[in-house]
């Protein structure tokens, strides 16, 4: 039985990898040259950095998978995604911070531990001051992504999907799908340009355009 191939069960961060354009990025793969190089960037800069963009252009697919690689380094991540007016950084980040920074070695940054915050700029600035004095010790790593950058802080990516990006997204998802018949190309190059490159939006769109067509699809409703 068919499915929409754009139901969010498949398209939420982290069910996809991340998309550089038209080229499918795995953390998976360990000698991954786009993740290796970025994973050198951060060691000159001790693992402070951002990931900038706005709605809807990867910041939160990309850090998923360099959340992955980091881990298959023997990095210790403290990871948070923050939701809209969340101002304040819950007590159980905090403990975590203060466990793994205790936890680890001065000297040895293959390992070193990060915090990786996903939202930063939803935090009170007096929060944003805490976070960075705790982890400009150089004791924790510090990776955030922002829909602005953040003051002072190394930029690792900017997220600016183009057409061709949300072309293999789509090809992706059709992967498995070769009794279906993929969205029409000008389809979705008019949504691209509608939603100002938010691919989130876009796929939104495309799922609400074959739930229109389930029955000429033989679609089941698909959450």
């Amino acid at each position: 039985m068919k499915h929409n191939p754009f139901s969010t069960r498949k398209t939420t961060p982290g069910k996809i990898p991340y998309h550089f354009g038209s080229e499918v990025i795995s953390c998976r793969k360990y000698g991954d040259r786009f993740y290796n190089d970025l994973y050198s960037s951060l060691r000159t800069i001790d693992f402070q950095s951002q990931i900038v963009g706005g709605h809807g252009t990867g910041k939160t697919t990309f850090l998923i998978g360099l959340i992955c690689y980091l881990e298959n380094r023997k990095h210790t991540v403290n990871h948070i995604s923050l939701h809209d007016g969340q101002r304040l950084l819950p007590r159980k980040f905090w403990e975590r911070h203060i466990r793994i920074v205790s936890q680890f070695k001065i000297g040895a940054i293959e390992n070193l531990p990060i915090d990786v915050l996903d939202g930063y700029e939803q935090l009170s600035l007096a929060q944003k001051i805490r976070l960075r004095l705790a982890c400009q010790k150089k004791k924790c790593g510090l990776l955030i992504t922002t829909h602005n950058p953040a003051w002072r802080l190394p930029v690792l990516l900017h997220t600016e999907p183009t057409f061709q990006t949300l072309q293999a997204i789509v090809r992706y998802l059709f992967r498995d799908q070769s009794d279906l018949e993929p969205p029409d190309e000008n389809l979705c190059r008019s949504l691209f340009e509608r939603h100002q490159s938010n691919i989130r939006s876009a796929l939104f769109d495309l799922y609400d355009e074959y739930e229109k067509a389930a029955s000429g699809f033989g679609l089941p409703p698909d959450p």
